[in-house]
């Protein structure tokens, strides 16, 4: 049944008074939350809120957890209130700066909430609380709020609602913590917000796969777990050989999206290889030393063990890079502590919690700022394309003898844009390093992970450039730039940079 379908078998009850509603959205988490689920229903949210407000106001949106025997109580909605940032930050013309004049014609009170911190923090939730707080005490008495917003901040104002006998309803998606679910009367769930927002405006619904028959998990994140075990061990039974950890990260981040894998730091479990072994059947295997692999213990044969430390290196060239080269090829906690601490970077206790939060990158600080200098030249030279961005400077570092991930690039450039940056021919390495270091700052804050004053310094220290690097940023710079001359000097410059 459709979502149409159901909102024409609703009954409209008549014979009890309308019930006085509160609406607050918060426009940037709602918008965000979709996004990276499906652009046009993103789009179609924030451009066309008449349609999906009428269906919220009839019933048509929700699952309520208390049975009403198909009835749709009436509802009059007093007050409509939408919180946003009005900055113009990028060029989405679906943000909020652009939108907010939708929602104006639409009957919403705009609440412009600019931003209130060097992370872009812009107080939504606390002036929502605040305003909810204000309508519990107003007259007439406000029967239910609805709170269009899956953070699990607003825990506190729910049970506050609770207790003063007031109806709710909020936005539940994917990430959504079922401590914040289940205090609610009514729920409005990722699934059935996007299925309206496509038929609304007659494009065939998405198709979801059914549930039935099938347990759903208690919390979310059961279901990223069970998704990303279950395509790991697809690509293991499908391959002939053992398959290497770094290239099954990097397969199933593709496949099912950062919000399932980054975002929810590998379900849980802060890493991969963390995840892998403690969910992963026990008819797979992991190595324990390098090159790390994962098999079938019925299709594979283990594979041969490699000598610590990788090849040799090859030019003399690359001695300059030899301790970088390290760091991707040694996973063992002792030797990342030893070769982080000749690098200058931070403490081993600070970097592993960090770590675990944002499941960033491990790399030595020489490393991140040789990189930040490689993207900054990239950037600069041929704009920003986020995958055609990543590909370009891991060929940059090929040129200079230093080893580079796309995907490692493509994390940092994911860390950076989704902060707020808004990628320019301006950019350089200490712009770039500065916005990745607020990325992780905020990313922490977010998991409430608080950091010190000390700690932040520290964290300057592993990713800004510091006085000590900046000959060998030079010299990066340099390098990139003369073999850049060097290729053209004898041939046209091309209309397109190859990928």
């Amino acid at each position: 049944m459709n979502m149409r379908d159901r909102t024409k078998e609703l009954t409209i009850s008549t014979a009890t008074p309308p019930r006085l509603t509160a609406l607050f959205i918060d426009f940037d988490n709602i918008y965000i939350s979709l996004l990276s689920r499906d652009r046009f229903a993103a789009t179609h949210f924030a451009t066309n809120p008449v349609a999906w407000t009428s269906a919220l106001l009839t019933g048509g949106l929700s699952t309520s957890s208390i049975n009403n025997g198909g009835v749709a109580p009436r509802r009059r909605m007093i007050i409509a209130r939408v919180y946003g940032n009005p900055v113009l930050k990028n060029k989405d013309r679906s943000s909020f700066a652009y939108v907010r004049n939708h929602f104006m014609h639409a009957g919403y009170e705009v609440i412009d909430c600019p931003p209130l911190t060097n992370q872009l923090k812009n107080g939504s939730d606390i002036r929502m609380v605040l305003d909810m707080r204000d309508w519990l005490e107003h007259n007439p008495r406000v029967d239910e709020f609805v709170i269009m917003s899956g953070d699990s901040d607003f825990v506190p104002i729910l049970l506050r609602l609770r207790a003063h006998d007031r109806r709710t309803m909020i936005y539940g998606g994917l990430q959504t913590a079922k401590s914040y679910t289940s205090l609610a009367d009514e729920i409005i769930t990722e699934d059935a917000l996007v299925a309206f927002l496509h038929e609304s405006a007659g494009r065939p619904a998405p198709i979801i796969a059914p549930t039935a028959g099938k347990q759903i998990p208690s919390d979310p994140l059961d279901e990223a777990r069970r998704e990303i075990i279950e395509e790991v061990s697809k690509i293991v039974e499908d391959s002939d050989k053992p398959v290497s950890m770094e290239l099954l990260a990097t397969s199933v981040r593709n496949t099912i999206g950062l919000k399932r894998t980054i975002d929810t730091k590998w379900a849980g479990h802060g890493q991969f290889s963390v995840l892998l072994a403690q969910a992963l059947s026990q008819e797979f295997m992991l190595s324990s030393t390098p090159p790390y692999m994962v098999w079938h213990k019925k299709l594979h044969k283990e594979p041969a063990v490699q000598p610590e430390g990788g090849a040799a290196i090859e030019t003399d060239k690359q001695s300059d890079n030899q301790e970088l080269i390290d760091i991707e090829q040694t996973q063992t906690s002792d030797k990342k502590a030893k070769i982080l601490d000749k690098a200058g970077s931070t403490p081993k206790p600070l970097i592993e919690n960090v770590l675990q939060v944002t499941d960033i990158p491990f790399l030595s600080a020489r490393y991140y700022h040789r990189l930040f200098d490689l993207i900054a030249v990239e950037i600069t030279q041929n704009g920003f394309v986020f995958t055609k961005t990543a590909n370009n400077t891991a060929k940059r570092g090929e040129e200079i003898k230093l080893p580079v991930d796309p995907e490692h690039v493509q994390i940092i450039l994911h860390r950076i844009r989704r902060h707020g940056h808004w990628f320019n021919d301006k950019d350089s390495a200490l712009s770039l390093a500065q916005a990745f270091r607020d990325s992780v700052i905020s990313e922490c804050a977010e998991a409430d992970f608080k950091l010190t004053n000390a700690q932040q310094k520290s964290l300057n220290d592993w990713f800004l450039p510091v006085a000590n690097d900046q000959q060998a940023s030079s010299n990066t710079k340099n390098s990139v730039a003369k073999k850049s001359r060097t290729k053209n000097t004898d041939k046209p410059a091309p209309k397109d940079v190859a990928v």
